[in-house]
């Protein structure tokens, strides 16, 4: 095809690309164009997501999925097949083994080609009411966008701030979530859940090796929520918008906080031949950035520099043999451009004397063979082949499975690849799985927070022995593990009688805001009314307490408060006052904005029938306060 040169000269910001790297146009209009998203299967096929209604367009039958192959091998793609011919909003998506996993608000699917033309003929919604898509008066804006699979897994999803309404999974599960954050599913549409709380608008979600997750968000346009970089983990309170302003210690904070910009596209780059790099795209600088992390407690540190120039930097995925594919948004604003117009282009960037490798045919290879492969220092290559062995459903995979995670010459990303292959077979429960660890335990230190995450994913009613594991854990001197075994803790349905108590010590001696935030989340979940309120002393425990809306709690507090001495007390005022309200239910009427109402503590506050108990109680220690004290809970009374 020939390429005007006006569309030349737009390509010419791409010229801007990491040293050691060549790029070339891999698809540009009109065999693709309004590029939201891609995902490079592991054989180098490229599908793109196409939505000639930008962000804010709200036609009809604008979307589809574009697979785009390179047949002669000279580096540009040159067939060109319709996927899936029509989808209204697709977002992105992550192709997985023979499988596209594709969000379209309000949709979540799972697309397959099952007679190898290329176009996919098997359609699964594994999730209704995952965002609202057309519906919305702002279309597909700030509505639910990338999807993908980790090596435990769960198909992980990036929803903006729209949030969830009543989202229903493929088992009947009903999940809702007001606000953005991060859900996740099984990939057959079960077990839906939430899994991260209250980012803003993040449109994608980048999974280390080691199940770390991250994202890059999108402002607040001037209201003080910045471009942020979050490490996402279960459980983590990020505060959009009820939290970031006034109530600061009770979100974690960004692992970086920038100035202006619009965050879209990630990958946790982990193949051979390249380094390891975290990169973000951002749609409003048109960069993709490379992000270089570093271990901090149970979190990291981030260093940020640009990785390369692009117009509009939409999106970036890696194949199976190291071929980088990105995504641009140039020529384009936010609805169609008219017949003719040229939008979009997809670009491949290939590392210098790196050696290309066809992919292997895994469906060729026996189960011991396919258990070796997890062997691979490919991050890519441990997914497809993990995902291959389950398909088998071969039982006698779990031994050979168990030795590799127990040796300690193989790399730290091929066991923990072992450890959640094994902890997906068929009918594993948290008890069987940990069976096999508890001899070795202490001899598996730098493993045991994957193999405490992998028992708290499978969560039930767990035995003593495998509670007694939880609790090791608990009490290690490794953060990362320790927070695990807080997350195990908020999981599994029998926690120990003395959990409360475990965790708490945990988060004193930890010392890490991290495992404190989720530690919050896990003590209500636990609900443990009396061992928190004889902790209550403890900021942890009140922040637990706060989120409590029971009778036993007002009454308990209210009692602490009449025995109370005047140092104590105004931590107990706090606990009633944010007690005076509760969160509305959700209407989905007033509840968003670019710019909403972000003084907090609550997105919609509303009495309930301890209101008048706690009313009381406060009216009644008020006059008994210093005056100091008194004015300080009149700032607290105001704050909540």
């Amino acid at each position: 095809m020939k390429t005007p040169l006006a569309f030349l000269l737009l390509a010419l910001p791409a010229i801007a690309i990491p040293d050691g790297y060549q790029i070339s146009n891999w698809a540009e209009p009109f065999d693709v164009d309004y590029p939201t998203a891609l995902t490079a299967a592991a054989d180098g096929t490229v599908y793109v997501s196409v939505d000639r209604n930008g962000s804010l367009g709200k036609e009809k039958n604008m979307g589809k999925i574009v697979s785009c192959r390179d047949t002669n091998g000279d580096g540009k793609a040159d067939e060109f097949k319709d996927y899936v011919p029509n989808v209204d909003s697709p977002r992105g998506g992550h192709f997985v083994k023979d499988t596209l996993y594709l969000i379209h608000p309000p949709f979540l699917s799972s697309f397959r080609d099952t007679t190898g033309d290329g176009v996919a003929d098997e359609h699964k919604v594994l999730l209704e009411n995952i965002g609202f898509g057309l519906r919305h008066p702002r279309g597909s804006d700030h509505t639910t966008n990338g999807c993908r699979m980790g090596i435990d897994g769960w198909l992980y999803i990036a929803v903006g701030d729209f949030g969830m309404e009543a989202t229903k999974g493929a088992d009947g599960k009903v999940v809702t979530l007001r606000g953005g954050g991060v859900a996740r599913v099984r990939p057959d549409g079960s077990d839906l859940e939430i899994y991260s709380y209250h980012t803003r608008n993040i449109c994608d979600i980048a999974i280390s090796p080691k199940l770390d997750l991250f994202t890059r968000d999108n402002t607040n346009d001037g209201k003080g929520w910045n471009i942020r970089v979050h490490h996402l983990t279960n459980g983590s309170e990020h505060g959009y918008p009820r939290l970031y302003k006034n109530f600061t210690e009770e979100a974690v904070k960004p692992i970086l906080d920038l100035g202006g910009g619009s965050g879209t596209g990630a990958l946790y780059l982990a193949e051979p031949g390249h380094d390891e790099l975290l990169l973000t795209c951002d749609w409003t600088t048109g960069k993709i950035y490379n992000d270089k992390v570093s271990e901090k407690g149970s979190s990291y540190s981030l260093k940020e520099s640009v990785y390369m120039n692009l117009p509009r930097a939409i999106d970036v995925d890696v194949d199976g043999s190291g071929n980088l594919f990105v995504c641009d948004w140039r020529g384009g604003r936010f609805k169609f451009a008219g017949k003719g117009k040229r939008v979009g282009m997809v670009q491949k960037l290939t590392k210098k004397g790196l050696k290309v490798l066809p992919f292997p045919k895994l469906t060729a290879m026996s189960s011991s063979d396919l258990v070796s492969q997890l062997k691979s220092p490919s991050a890519v290559r441990r997914l497809e082949v993990q995902r291959e062995l389950l398909a088998k459903g071969d039982a006698g995979i779990a031994k050979p499975l168990t030795r590799l995670i127990k040796n300690s010459r193989l790399s730290i990303e091929s066991r923990v690849a072992a450890i959640f292959t094994l902890s997906q077979m068929e009918g594993m429960t948290a008890d069987q799985f940990l069976e096999a660890f508890v001899k070795d335990w202490k001899d598996l230190k730098e493993i045991q927070q994957y193999l405490t995450r992998a028992a708290g994913d499978l969560g039930g009613v767990v035995s003593r022995d495998s509670l007694n594991l939880v609790e090791k854990a608990l009490q290690s001197d490794d953060d990362r593990t320790r927070l695990q075994a807080v997350v195990a803790m908020m999981r599994i349905v029998n926690p120990a009688k003395n959990a409360t108590a475990q965790i708490l010590k945990a988060v004193d001696e930890a010392q890490d805001p991290r495992i404190q935030n989720t530690a919050i989340g896990a003590l209500v979940k636990i609900g443990d009314v009396e061992s928190l309120l004889s902790h209550a002393n403890k900021w942890t425990a009140r922040l637990a307490l706060m989120r409590l809306h029971l009778p036993e709690v007002v009454s308990g507090i209210t009692a602490n408060l009449q025995q109370s001495k005047d140092s104590e007390r105004l931590g107990l005022i706090e606990i009633l006052a944010r007690l005076f309200h509760r969160e509305s239910k959700w209407d989905l009427k007033a509840w968003w904005g670019t710019r909403p109402d972000d003084r907090g503590p609550y997105f919609a506050p509303e009495t309930w029938e301890e209101t008048g108990n706690i009313k009381a109680a406060l009216e009644s220690v008020f006059n008994r306060l210093v005056k100091t004290d008194q004015s300080k809970m009149l700032g607290i009374l105001g704050l909540n």
